[in-house]
């Protein structure tokens, strides 16, 4: 696996279409189009890739992405994030998920989970 893809992704698109990114720059959709062709593109870089479908004019409403063999296999689910775009701030659930983290050990490492 090369460190510049770090995770396989499949991007969740309104719709129900997917754009499936393995670990490398080629991202493809499914389902294909009505004809049965395959439509794909190469991304210009790992994190570019949620500027580049935006900019094909999809909007994402998640990602599931694949960095260990127990996700890939089903045996554990993948790390899924809700995406929304505002502004510079892309994860504001799992942002807002890591604050709350953050809070309730802070609580416990001061014994006032309160």
């Amino acid at each position: 696996m090369d460190n510049k893809w770090p995770a396989a992704r499949i991007i969740h698109l309104t719709g129900g279409c997917r754009a499936i990114n393995d670990h490398d720059p080629i991202v493809r959709f499914i389902p294909n189009t009505i004809e049965g062709i395959e439509w794909q593109f190469e991304a210009s870089a790992y994190s570019a890739i949620y500027h580049n479908l935006e900019s094909l004019g999809f909007l994402i409403v998640g990602v599931d992405f694949y960095s260990h063999i127990l996700e890939v296999e089903g045996s554990v689910p993948p790390n899924w994030r809700s995406y929304r775009r505002t502004g510079n701030r892309s994860w504001p659930t799992e942002e807002a998920s890591q604050k709350w983290n953050n809070i309730g050990h802070a609580g416990f490492k001061k014994k006032d989970g309160e």
